[in-house]
């Protein structure tokens, strides 16, 4: 009998400690929307809080209730008559009973701490010079994309001509007018907003005197322009061809030409989609922006977007810069009040998003092109493109529009990450200190 009642005893033990852990996870779910991983001493506390009262409850066993006559003890009859009173005392029964309760609340504050930390974990990954969580938008996520614009201000340097504009590639002689200059200058700002370097803010002031000679920022118009917010006079649509400008003291200066094209299917390109977006929420067309943004999701394949681009490279590789046009374009749908509840589906691919954003930096402070996948693998590096100012600025642009303003930041660099790089026939497994900028949001 007491066998029985001792397996009884233990199933109750296992069962409670199960069920309190898996109730863990419910408990600790709302902190998947915390900015600030809790803080060991807080997730003490919670465990007191939660098992603490178990203790106070195990205590008046049989012994401790008082008024009671003691048990007496008689012999058991039956296939188990070897067991008699002298081990079936009410203390003993009462010490059994404490342990039982002892080991569930070592398991109930075992797995809540852990479960704790587990979801905090999630919520508090390495944050990047703006987090991509905002705070006019109470439904959705927050979403991290790991970046150092610090190293980014290096990087531009690298790309400063003799003419005062930005050249396409470190070392390059190819400008691009449009739309290369403006995305760096507003990316400067940006990165001087939240570094306060004084070298972004000179190269933002070198390259806002020198492209007046060449009809200004917006001398040339591009799409791309509507992430600065500058829109067309119409919504007609538009499609581009490369032109060269000029050729001067080595630099050969082009501009991509946009010109009315009505029989441009812009919806098979996912920038173009993504800038089409912006407009359409501009025109408080919020059903074809909700509509356009549902297409242009179905493009995310877990890996990068697969767009006409895409499928016709004979290459398969990814064009780095659609992840951060797709970020603004969530960004902006996530930001208004009528297709709030429209992005709440797509959180999840942009999460996708933004974990892939966040390996694309190279050492250098640039953004790598493009990328290529092999076995699951992301495969990056000279060997397959090169970093450029228009990618990495729209890497900086989307960071930036989750947040309206930076008060503080401070630059940290996490555990060692590794990366992989394919350059040229083989592939290497190269592995890199990353760094973050925290920022505090007033």
């Amino acid at each position: 009998m007491v066998q029985y009642i001792v397996v009884l005893a233990v199933v109750l033990v296992i069962g409670f400690g199960a069920h309190n852990a898996t109730e863990g996870f419910g408990i600790a779910s709302p902190l998947t929307r915390l900015a600030k991983r809790p803080s060991v001493r807080f997730l003490a506390t919670v465990g007191l809080v939660g098992g603490g009262p178990t203790f106070r409850a195990r205590e008046p066993c049989w012994e401790g209730v008082a008024g009671l006559p003691p048990l007496e003890a008689k012999p058991i009859v039956g296939r188990h008559n070897h067991i008699t009173s002298s081990n079936l005392n009410p203390a003993q029964l009462g010490a059994m009973a404490a342990k039982g309760l002892t080991v569930a609340v070592v398991i109930f504050l075992l797995s809540s701490v852990a479960v704790f930390g587990y979801f905090a974990g999630l919520a508090s990954r390495p944050t990047s010079s703006t987090s991509l969580s905002s705070t006019s938008s109470a439904t959705t996520m927050p979403v991290d994309i790991l970046f150092n614009t610090t190293t980014s201000v290096g990087f531009y340097r690298s790309l400063m001509s003799p003419l005062g504009l930005f050249a396409d590639t470190n070392g390059s002689h190819t400008i691009w007018l449009a739309d290369d200059q403006v995305l760096d200058y507003q990316a400067l700002l940006i990165a001087y907003d939240s570094t306060h370097n004084s070298t972004a803010l000179n190269l933002a002031e070198q390259v806002n005197s020198s492209i007046a000679k060449w009809g200004g920022f917006y001398g040339y118009w591009n799409p791309v322009f509507e992430v600065l917010g500058s829109y067309p006079s119409n919504a007609s649509v538009t499609c581009g061809t490369d032109q060269e400008i000029n050729v001067t003291q080595g630099y050969t200066i082009k501009a991509t030409v946009f010109n009315f094209c009505p029989t441009f299917q812009y919806t098979l390109f996912v920038d173009q989609l993504a800038y089409h977006i912006l407009l359409d929420l501009r025109e408080a067309n919020y059903t074809g922006a909700e509509s356009e943004f549902s297409r242009l999701s179905g493009m995310w394949d877990t890996h990068g977007f697969s767009d006409y681009t895409f499928r016709t490279d004979p290459t398969h590789t990814y064009q780095s810069y659609k992840l951060a046009d797709y970020v603004i374009a969530w960004k902006a749908l996530a930001d208004n009040p009528t297709t709030r509840q429209s992005v709440l589906r797509y959180q999840a691919a942009v999460q996708g998003v933004a974990a892939v954003m966040s390996k694309l930096q190279s050492p250098d402070g640039g953004v790598w092109t493009g990328y290529r996948v092999s076995n699951g693998q992301l495969l990056f590096g000279s060997g397959v493109t090169t970093t450029n100012g228009e990618t990495t600025s729209l890497f900086i642009l989307a960071l930036e529009s989750a947040i309206s303003t930076v008060s503080s930041t401070s630059v940290s660099c996490t555990a060692a990450a590794t990366v992989t790089q394919s350059l040229g026939a083989t592939t290497e497994i190269q592995t890199i200190t990353l760094c973050h900028q925290e920022s505090t949001i007033p």
